[in-house]
């Protein structure tokens, strides 16, 4: 009787450490792409940081100026107009020098003065925005 009971022991115990148990799955988030410790930048074709934008069409400007010789994106003109208007009420007067100019325009003033001066693009580019 007692070699019975030893073996339904010895049984249960093998049962209890050796029958197959249902595995658990922990999800592990999807790894991080690897990252490049030496990424190439994307080259930005600008000369001190100036961009280039498409040109404004003449008609969708507001003028800034009473003669309405200088004009400004809507928005721009907004924010000058404001600027300009706070600056008079606090006995500043801001007279607008420069504002929009053509394609056209902003290559002769940045090549041919460019040409004029004998400056590197660089040197231009500090006092006027490439077009």
């Amino acid at each position: 009787m007692l070699g019975g009971i030893g073996l339904s022991l010895l049984v249960i115990v093998a049962l209890v450490f050796f029958w197959p148990r249902p595995q658990r799955t922990v999800e592990t988030p999807p790894s991080p792409p690897p990252v490049n410790p030496d990424p190439s930048p994307t080259p930005i074709d600008n000369i001190l940081g100036h961009l280039a934008y498409a040109e404004a069409p003449i008609t969708d400007l507001k003028a800034i100026t009473a003669d309405g010789r200088l004009k400004l994106r809507p928005a721009a003109a907004d924010q000058f107009l404001k600027m300009q208007a706070a600056a008079k009420a606090a006995g500043i007067a801001l007279i607008p020098l420069s504002a929009f100019r053509t394609l056209d325009q902003q290559n002769q003033l940045f090549f041919d003065v460019k040409k004029q001066r004998n400056q590197e693009t660089r040197k231009r580019a500090e006092v006027s925005a490439p077009p």
